[in-house]
């Protein structure tokens, strides 16, 4: 199995209401309230902002890493085995 190389700089992926942020860290910020086009703007740094307590940062394969809004976000579990 391939893996997907990380980005260089800070990606937002999707459309104006349902979008998430990549990083070159690995993170994949799914919780992001803003574009990044609206932080590019107001000057602020190109990494990823700090983790608030409402958010949780899960680690999943290949290092990377995948952070949700606690409040806003459901994980569902649908094991496929026989």
């Amino acid at each position: 199995m391939t893996t997907r190389p990380k980005v260089p700089t800070p990606v937002e992926y999707g459309n104006d209401t349902n979008f998430w942020v990549e990083y070159p860290s690995g993170l994949i910020d799914i919780s992001r309230k803003t574009h990044l086009q609206s932080v590019a703007d107001t000057g602020a740094s190109e990494g990823p902002p700090p983790l608030q307590p409402t958010q949780v940062d899960i680690e999943v394969d290949r290092g990377r890493t995948v952070r949700i809004d606690k409040e806003a976000s459901a994980i569902v579990i649908i094991d496929m085995q026989k």
